[in-house]
């Protein structure tokens, strides 16, 4: 008789219910602890979050209309970082940056979000930004430039790579340039409480997966960043970790794909 094989292994442990041995106790935690042990009497967070952002019948429903949504959504694409120039002091200038003095490959990617049309209006749980060797310049929901938000000393980009681990930082080592989707989840938490913070990570997941296609049919290779430690990466980009957050980074190399 065969031993089993580790795929075998797998599919039992993801498609059965474990129940953790009483008799057992985990002196530490496995890569895959969070998962064989999920029905121990610890709460998971995950778990916690997902129970807690669920819609039922027996609860108030405070959900706004559809005409409500699509005015608070439209007056922030609208307004979000639209100047009136005679406003602006000589000095903002140096804060602006139109997209045809980006990098090409840069600004062949952000341009359909300087424009009117859905991808501008992905820009509204998320924010875009672009890490280019001057600081952090944010894209604003269908603007044809971005506004430095942050300068980053060479020291602080050396720390915002050593806060991605192995493998990923690797990606970073170069001077490529770096797209950062930074989550404001009480912007959809307005319309739908905690249940907001699904719908946020959804248009994230949109958001990152469009960036990809876009950077991919102008010849680049894109390189999404999904773990990082949240913490150091959210206080170089001046983030409070909690309203905005960073969520993915996506690093686009140059060259041939591999």
């Amino acid at each position: 008789m065969t031993a089993p094989t580790l795929d075998d292994v797998t599919r039992r442990l993801l498609e059965q219910t474990l129940v953790p041995s009483p008799n057992v106790t985990a002196l530490a935690d496995r890569k895959a602890s969070a998962f064989t042990e999920r029905l121990s009497a610890g709460d998971d967070v995950a778990e916690l979050f997902h129970v807690n952002t669920k819609l039922t019948r027996h609860q108030a429903d405070r959900r706004f209309t559809d005409a409500e949504i699509a005015a608070v959504r439209n007056w922030y694409l609208e307004t979000c970082g639209r100047v009136h120039e005679e406003d602006m002091a000589p000095a903002a200038a140096q804060a602006r940056v139109p997209h045809a003095a980006l990098p090409a490959p840069v600004a062949s990617v952000l341009a359909p979000f300087g424009q009117d049309g859905p991808p501008a209006r992905l820009l509204y749980a998320v924010d875009l930004s672009v890490l280019l060797p001057g600081g952090v310049y944010r894209q604003l929901p269908g603007a044809g430039e971005v506004w430095l938000e942050r300068r980053l000393s060479s020291a602080d980009r050396d720390a915002l790579r050593r806060a991605v681990p192995e493998p990923a930082a690797r990606l970073l080592a170069g001077d490529d340039p770096v797209l950062l989707v930074t989550g404001v989840p009480w912007r959809m938490m307005l319309f739908n409480g905690p249940r907001g913070y699904r719908r946020t990570l959804m248009e994230t997941g949109v958001l990152v997966n469009l960036l990809g296609a876009l950077a991919a049919e102008r010849g680049l290779d894109p390189r999404p960043v999904f773990d990082f430690y949240d913490d150091e990466l959210d206080a170089l980009l001046g983030h409070d970790g909690v309203e905005h957050s960073l969520l993915a980074l996506l690093v686009l190399r140059r060259g041939e794909k591999p």
